[in-house]
């Protein structure tokens, strides 16, 4: 894209459905609504705001028992949305928890709920 760059923030579904830590959860939500309305106050210049919602990433700080994502590989994706020109980047099914969340907020609650229990 023709621009000046691009701010990235790295977001997280819980953002939508905040069933988890309420800490992380709101500052997420936070996050989101921010860069919402900074994409907003800078549309008229050629500066981009971008959201990166990765999914559950392996690393040492993730206890979930989920499935979760290469972490390289998150990477990649999320560098190659932004160089394409996405507003939100989602990487994986990431899409899906969204779109539930608008659809069926308690369907997407149950689910990050389920999906943050830590791993045994």
């Amino acid at each position: 894209p023709d621009d000046h760059g691009a701010l990235v923030f790295v977001g997280s579904p819980t953002a939508w459905a905040p069933a988890t830590s309420l800490l992380y959860a709101s500052t997420k939500g936070g996050l989101h609504t921010f860069a919402r309305g900074l994409a907003w106050q800078l549309r008229q210049t050629r500066t981009r705001v971008v959201e990166v919602m990765p999914p559950a990433v392996d690393t040492p700080l993730n206890p979930l028992a989920i499935s979760k994502a290469d972490a390289d590989l998150v990477g990649e994706q999320a560098v190659a949305g932004v160089i394409a020109g996405h507003r939100t980047v989602h990487v994986g099914p990431t899409w899906l928890l969204a779109l539930l969340a608008r659809l069926w907020p308690a369907a997407a609650m149950a689910l990050v709920e389920k999906a943050s229990r830590p791993s045994r």
